[in-house]
This record gives C-alpha cells, sequence and structure tokens, in this order.
C-alpha cells in the first residue's frame, strides 16, 4: 500500500510498462492529487477497485473519483458485487460498449442517497443499541433489587416461624409456670403504687389551680 505521492512517483520513474489486472484504490477523506493519482493507475491497471477509507465520506468522495477516473477510459461496473470486501467498494473497468458518463451521474447520485441514508440508519441502530444498553442494565439493577427484596422476606418469615416455634414450645411454658410466682407480687407492687400516686396528683392539681 502507498500513498498517493510515492505511487505516482514509483510510477513515473518506473521505466518498464509494468501492467496489473487490478489495482485497488483505498481513498481518503481528503483529495491528494486526484487526477494524477486516476491517471497513473489508469495507465498500468486493466481495472481499478474504489475501497472507502477510515472516516471517509463515501457519498461526497466516490463520485469525485468515479467522474476523475471516467476521463480516462474506465466506467463503473455495478454488476460486479463486492459488498463482502466493503460495502462502498465499485469496480470500475474499460467498457467500449457504453458510452462515457452516460449512466454514472444519476447512479452515483443514487448511491449518494442511499450512503447517507445508510449513515443515518447506523446513526439510529447506534443510539438504539446504547438505550437498550442502559434499559438492560436498569432491568439488572431492578431484578437485584427484587432478589434481595425475597431474601429479606425469607428471613422474616423464617424469624417468624421461629417465633411461634418459640413460643409452643415446652422451655417457655415451664418458663412461665416458673415466674408466675414472681409476676403477681409485681403486678400487685404496680397496683398499689397506682392508687398511692392518684391523691398526690390530685393534690398537686389543686395547688396548682390555687397559685393561678
Amino acid at each position: 500500500m502507498s500513498s498517493a505521492s510515492e505511487l505516482t512517483t514509483r510510477l513515473e520513474e518506473s521505466h518498464a510498462a509494468a501492467h496489473f489486472e487490478t489495482a485497488v484504490w483505498l481513498y481518503s477523506l481528503r483529495e491528494n492529487d486526484d487526477d494524477r493519482v486516476a491517471q497513473a493507475l489508469s495507465s498500468r491497471a486493466t481495472n481499478i477497485v474504489l475501497i472507502t477509507g477510515p472516516g471517509t465520506d463515501a457519498a461526497r468522495r466516490r463520485p469525485q473519483l468515479v467522474q476523475c477516473l471516467e476521463r480516462f477510459g474506465l466506467l463503473p461496473d455495478y454488476e460486479c458485487d463486492l459488498m463482502d470486501l466493503n460495502l462502498g467498494a465499485l469496480c470500475l473497468r474499460r467498457q467500449p460498449s457504453v458510452a462515457t458518463g452516460a449512466l454514472t451521474p444519476a447512479v452515483e447520485a443514487a448511491f449518494a442517497r442511499l450512503d447517507r441514508m445508510l449513515c443515518d440508519l447506523k446513526r439510529s441502530l447506534q443510539i438504539r443499541t446504547t438505550e437498550l444498553e442502559g434499559a438492560h442494565r436498569h432491568i439488572a439493577e431492578l431484578e437485584e433489587k427484587l432478589l434481595e427484596l425475597k431474601e429479606y422476606r425469607h428471613e422474616l418469615k423464617s424469624l417468624k416461624e421461629q417465633k411461634q416455634a418459640l413460643r409452643k414450645s415446652p422451655e417457655r411454658r415451664m418458663g412461665q409456670i416458673l415466674l408466675a410466682p414472681y409476676r403477681l407480687p409485681e403486678k400487685l407492687a404496680k397496683t398499689v403504687w397506682k392508687k398511692l400516686r392518684r391523691p398526690n396528683l390530685s393534690r398537686e392539681r389543686a395547688d396548682f389551680s390555687l397559685g393561678k
């Protein structure tokens, strides 16, 4: 693979009339001496394949190169399917039976429209893919929270079952029987204390009212 200047220099310096069946032109976004490259390639190759370079707008650049190569007798062969090689790849060859420039402008204009549509679809697909990835992450977070909630509910249910089992256990009943003699005086003391506090509360309220 050579740059535009390297390619033309090598071909011009070569004394032998080297000829190639097919030359591949990986064109870039910028116009790098297109006429000179087209002339050098068309003089040494029977077929020229145009392939879009990285970051290149094929809808703008390819029609320019096609018209440039047409001036040197190379016409697009739209029946040559190179989609497996590159979506925007195009083969140009010498076709004496086809008038120069007969179909190229209309076809290339259609290609430009299709390429723009393809770019728009790619952008839409990227946006949708990003949104879908975000939705998947959100769903994963919700599923994780739901799993934690299920675990908490399971633990709570287990604790309730343990509490019920403890209430019905013979050990608890035996403990209640053993503590019963101690609980009776406790209840009695609370009742007496409430009765003793009532007169004091009534007296304090009366003194407070007289103070007013």
